[in-house]
């Protein structure tokens, strides 16, 4: 079987595992020329992670054979998507070693914050979220009202604006 990857070029997938209980955990959301299956398309096991289209996707596919024949700077250009999304993979692995749920919540908002700017909006729901964050959808929801409540945050929907970081 010959493994490829992927260079989503219309629409929106999202990467996620089930676990031998079911728990669904979100690894991402990849959109508009962002690439999935890079790392395993040198490796003989199977991948772990399941892509659903959240809408519909227009994807370039590329096998080993093509990279061979393609642009120098065609595979510059994975090899740094693949830097980037080792580190994405990174920082989720530091949010879900972090045991606190509150801290876990706040580690990930600020990390956004810092990145996109006040306010800002996460690419998904509370489902979504909990997913990501490796939480319960109830417990995620309680903590977000409790640390609005003590004004740490303020939200509506999936946008975001903290307001202080304490714990």
């Amino acid at each position: 079987k010959t493994l490829r990857c992927g260079i989503l070029l219309e629409g929106t997938l999202q990467a996620h595992r089930v676990d031998r209980e079911g728990n669904l955990s979100v690894i991402s959301t990849l959109t508009k020329g962002m690439t999935f299956g890079e790392i395993l398309m040198f490796s003989d096991r199977p991948s772990p992670i399941t892509l659903t289209a959240l809408s519909d996707c227009r994807v370039l596919w590329l096998g080993p054979m093509d990279l061979q024949r393609t642009d120098p700077r065609v595979i510059r250009n994975l090899l740094a998507l693949i830097g980037s999304e080792y580190w994405a993979l990174h920082q989720k692995i530091q949010y879900c070693t972090i045991v606190s749920l509150r801290k876990r919540i706040l580690a990930f908002l600020y990390d956004r914050q810092k990145e996109f700017g006040k306010p800002f909006s996460l690419p998904f729901d509370r489902k979504g979220m909990a997913a990501y964050l490796n939480a319960d959808r109830s417990a995620l929801s309680r903590e977000l009202s409790r640390m609005k409540g003590e004004g740490l945050l303020e939200y509506r929907k999936n946008v975001f604006l903290l307001k202080k970081t304490a714990e």
